[in-house]
C-alpha cells in the first residue's frame, strides 16, 4: 500500500476516529472533573555527617553518608514512627499515613524530601512537619551518647499548597486526546480490514483483475430528470469518456455493436448508467436503442416517462418464425414497441408488462431472432438488465451480445458479491 491508501483509509473513516476522539475526551474530562483534587505539602530536611580529618582539610566519608541517608529514610518510613505520627492524626491508620507520605534523598545532596498529598492542604502540611519534627527528635535520642552525633535539623518546614498536585487536567486531557487519537487510527485500520465493501479504482481492479473503462461522479438524480449529462459538463465528459473506451476501436478489437449493462447488487445506478450512456452515444449521430431487459424490476421508462403497457416481454412472446418470415404485422409490432426519446437518435424498448418466466424468454430463439432484426436499424444496442447476483437473467443475456459492462458503486458491493457475479458472466 501506498501513502495514498492510507490517506484515503483515514479519510474514509474518519468518523470513526472523531467519534473515538471524542469519547476519550468526555471520559478523561469527566475523569478529571469527578476526581479529587491533591495537595502535596514538602518538608526538607538535612542529615548533617560526621567529618573527620585536621585543621588543614576536612575529609568527608561519602559511602558512610550514603548509607546514613537511606538508614534515616528507612527511619522515616518504619513502623515506630509511623504510629507516632499516627497518634497525632485523628482517624487515620498506619496504612493510610504510607500511601499518602513519600520520603526519598535528594541525588547529590545530603537532603531527605518529605512529601505528604491528600485531599485536606492543611493536613498535608501538618503530616509533613510533624514527620520532619519526629525524625529530628528521634536522630537526637539516637546519637545523644555518641562522641560525634549526628546533627539533623530541618532545612525548609512545609507550607498549606494552594494549587493541587494531581490531576493536573492539562496533562491529563492532553495524553487522553492522544490516547483517543492513536486509538481512533488504530479503529479506522481494524474496521477498513473487516469491511469488504470497495471503495477505490484500485481495490476494484485488484479483486476483478480487469481493467476500469470508466469513473462516473457521483451525483444526486432528479426523479423528474433522471438523465444527469444533460445537467452536469463534469457527467458529460465522464459519459464521452466511458463511451470512448467501450465503442472506439482498437487494433485486434471488433466494434461492439450490442452491450449488456448489469451490476453484482440492486442500487448500483446500472440503469442510469445506461441511460446517460445511451445519450451520450446518440449525441454522436449515431442510432441508439436502449432495451429494458430488466423484466423484473424495471426502470428506464420512469427515467425517460415512457408508456410501459407494451415492450420487451411482448416481443419475446412472439412467433420466431414469423418474425423470421416477416409476416404481416410483425415489423408493426415491433415499431410500436420503439418508443422516441426527447433526444434525437436515441430510442427505448422498455419492459412491458412482467412475464412469469423471464428467463425461458430471454434464453428462447426469438430473441436472436428480435436482435438481428434490430441491428439493421441501429448502430449500438444497449441491454439493461437485473442484478446478477438476485436472478440469472444476465447470465443468459451476456452469452447472446458482444460485450457486458459491470457497473460497480463504490463503497456499496463487496468484494466476493462482486467476484462471484463475474465468475457468473
Amino acid at each position: 500500500m501506498e501513502l495514498k491508501d492510507y490517506i484515503d483509509i483515514l479519510s474514509r473513516r474518519k468518523w470513526v476516529i472523531i467519534l473515538t476522539l471524542l469519547f476519550t475526551f468526555s471520559v478523561v474530562t469527566t475523569g478529571v472533573i469527578i476526581t479529587p483534587p491533591k495537595f502535596t505539602a514538602t518538608t526538607q530536611i538535612r542529615v548533617l555527617t560526621t567529618k573527620t580529618g585536621g585543621s588543614s582539610f576536612v575529609d568527608y566519608n561519602i559511602q558512610y553518608a550514603e548509607r546514613l541517608l537511606a538508614t534515616y529514610v528507612k527511619i522515616a518510613t518504619s513502623t515506630p514512627v509511623i504510629e507516632e505520627l499516627s497518634r497525632s492524626v485523628v482517624n487515620m491508620s498506619t496504612d493510610d499515613i504510607l500511601k499518602m507520605l513519600n520520603v526519598a534523598v535528594i541525588p547529590g545532596t545530603e537532603l531527605i524530601e518529605i512529601k505528604v498529598g491528600s485531599e485536606n492542604p492543611v493536613l498535608s502540611q501538618y503530616m509533613a512537619n510533624k514527620l520532619a519534627q519526629i525524625m529530628v527528635n528521634r536522630s537526637k535520642t539516637l546519637y545523644s551518647d555518641d562522641v560525634n552525633p549526628v546533627s539533623i535539623y530541618i532545612i525548609e518546614q512545609a507550607s498549606v499548597p494552594d494549587i493541587p498536585s494531581s490531576p493536573n487536567p492539562l496533562v491529563v486531557i492532553g495524553l487522553g486526546a492522544i490516547a483517543g487519537l492513536i486509538g481512533g487510527i488504530v479503529l479506522a485500520f481494524a474496521f477498513e480490514s473487516l469491511d469488504m465493501r470497495l471503495y477505490t479504482s484500485g481495490q476494484i481492479e485488484t479483486v476483478t483483475n480487469m481493467k476500469i473503462v470508466g469513473d462516473i461522479p457521483r451525483g444526486k438524480a432528479d426523479k423528474d430528470d433522471w438523465l444527469m449529462i444533460s445537467n452536469s459538463r463534469l457527467h458529460e465528459e465522464s459519459f464521452h469518456r466511458l463511451q470512448t473506451n467501450i465503442f472506439s476501436p482498437k487494433k485486434g478489437d471488433h466494434l461492439l455493436k450490442t452491450l449488456l449493462i448489469t451490476s453484482a447488487v440492486t442500487q448500483d445506478g446500472k440503469s442510469l448508467v445506461a441511460a446517460n450512456l445511451g445519450l451520450s452515444i446518440a449525441s454522436s449521430s449515431n442510432r441508439v436503442l436502449i432495451i429494458d431487459a430488466n423484466l423484473r424490476w424495471p426502470m428506464l421508462h420512469e427515467i425517460f416517462h415512457l408508456d410501459n403497457q407494451i415492450g420487451f416481454s411482448d416481443l419475446l412472446k412472439l412467433n420466431p418464425n414469423d418474425l423470421l418470415k416477416q409476416e404481416q404485422g410483425t415489423s408493426e409490432f415491433i415499431d410500436q414497441t420503439i418508443k422516441q426519446t426527447n433526444s434525437p437518435n436515441l430510442y427505448v424498448i422498455p419492459s412491458g408488462p412482467i412475464p412469469t418466466n423471464p428467463v425461458e424468454l430471454l434464453d428462447s430463439h426469438c430473441l436472436t431472432v428480435i436482435m438481428d432484426l434490430l441491428k439493421e436499424k441501429f448502430d449500438v444496442i444497449l441491454f439493461d438488465s437485473p442484478p446478477c447476483l438476485a436472478v440469472t437473467d444476465p447470465v443468459v443475456l451476456s452469452s447472446k451480445v458482444d460485450g457486458t459492462l459491470i457497473v460497480v458503486r463504490n463503497g456499496w458491493v463487496r468484494r466476493n458479491v462482486l467476484t462471484n457475479s463475474i465468475r457468473q458472466l
